[in-house]
């Protein structure tokens, strides 16, 4: 049978008794059929043999049909697996017709397993057979009928505490890809789609903004102000933040509860959301931007200086000659991270004594990290030396800041991405 042709597939596990698999044909009326039925075991004979025996009783003797045997009946295991991959296979090769699995019959595995299975599968009706019972084992023929239930509220309980785990992983891309399969399924109620909808959009969200893209994360966010003013006015002060470090802004302009260093801030709670990955290359990469950044925005906002190309006529006297002959030798004056500071030192008095107390620490614990695969090694960043370097980064990011009378505060890691929306 052409697969345009099937508009109707019953999938449906066999046992000992044929009665409930033949009514349930009868009443379904599928134009294809996949038995689900147990192999041989030892001297007893599966449950397939009886197929024939069943189309004839159903009057469905060419109908479009599949046997699939399967050998361990009492493994559960075994049996979802089995079952999933039959309904993910019919469900892909007859896009559009409607999909009824029928647990009846068959082992207590082999229900469990197919019922399992499809509720992992959205758009899937599942159905048993129902009737009057005259003792505990079976129903009585001629009383049965069908009862047919969709898999889809189940299926969409079942994806969203699956989303819940990918939250607090703070994995948005992957909350955002399982968000956009669940809106697909079919005849969801208006007020999931809604929820489901929002919460696409917020995973976006964040998603963009852990990737440092703050303006598209910003526009997502809007529609949203009223729940997340603080986090959007802690995203709008990174992005003034950065512009003034562009040169786009003055520090003048900045608002009262803003201290010039929320970049900082963001970058270190992006190592937080690496570290809790077990991500810990990722993680110290974005420790040394922290501390890098905090030595470019101290300079650019108390002296005017930009690190990759640092203006020396801003310099007092006594260190223009120096750094000139800089000048000279390369055409311009860049600063790396452990320039900038030693300029800084130079400049200010509170920062040469934060220097001078953990110059050497912080320079050891940046080898860590040039080792890194990340950087100019090989050697990967364990869990401890990630706790090393995120210690001795937070301290000294804090001690230069504070240092320099910025009302820096230990509370940044209050401001992290949420993951209960």
């Amino acid at each position: 049978m052409e697969a345009k042709s099937v508009q109707k597939i019953l999938i449906i596990s066999v046992g000992g008794s044929i009665d409930p698999v033949v009514s349930s044909i009868q009443k379904n009326r599928p134009d294809r059929i996949v038995f689900v039925c147990s192999d041989d075991l030892n001297t007893t004979r599966g449950s397939y043999h009886q197929v024939p025996q069943i189309l004839q009783q159903a009057g469905a003797a060419d109908c479009c049909y599949e046997v699939v045997r399967i050998k361990e009946i009492d493994d559960p295991i075994v049996c979802y697996t089995e079952s999933l991959r039959i309904i993910e296979r019919e469900k892909e090769e007859f896009a559009g017709a409607n999909l009824i699995v029928d647990y009846t019959g068959g082992t207590k595995s082999m229900s469990a397993g197919l019922v399992a299975a499809a509720m992992d599968v959205p758009g899937v009706f599942l159905c048993v057979m129902k009737g009057l019972r005259a003792d505990l084992r079976q129903v009585q023929a001629g009383t049965q009928r069908v009862r047919l239930s969709r898999t889809d509220a189940t299926y969409v309980q079942r994806q969203e505490r699956l989303l819940v785990t990918l939250l607090r992983r703070y994995d948005y891309a992957a909350a955002k890809e399982l968000i956009d399969q669940l809106i697909q399924t079919p005849d969801l109620p208006s007020e999931i789609e809604s929820r489901l909808q929002d919460r696409l959009i917020l995973c976006q969200a964040f998603d963009s903004w852990d990737k440092f893209d703050h303006i598209t994360a910003k526009n997502l966010l809007e529609p949203y102000r009223k729940d997340f003013y603080e986090r959007i006015l802690f995203l709008e002060n990174i992005q003034r933040s950065l512009a003034l470090l562009k040169g786009e802004m003055e520090s003048t302009k900045l608002p009262k509860k803003m201290h010039g260093f929320e970049a900082v801030e963001d970058l270190l709670l992006n190592a937080e959301r690496r570290a809790h990955q077990q991500r810990f290359d990722d993680a110290v990469a974005r420790l040394y931007r922290a501390i890098e950044l905090a030595g470019q925005l101290l300079l650019k906002i108390r002296y005017g200086l930009d690190t990759g190309r640092v203006d020396i006529s801003l310099l007092p006297e006594a260190l223009q000659a120096r750094y000139a002959e800089q000048q000279v030798a390369r055409g311009k004056v860049q600063l790396a991270l452990v320039e900038a500071y030693t300029l800084l030192a130079k400049l200010d008095a509170g920062c040469r004594s934060v220097w001078e107390r953990r110059e050497n620490a912080l320079k050891n614990l940046l080898q860590l990290r040039n080792y890194s695969i990340l950087a100019h090694g090989f050697k990967p960043i364990s869990q401890n030396d990630y706790k090393r370097i995120r210690a001795e980064s937070v301290e000294f990011i804090g001690e230069m800041l504070r240092a320099a009378n910025v009302p820096w505060t230990d509370n940044w890691h209050e401001r992290q991405l949420p993951v209960d929306f």
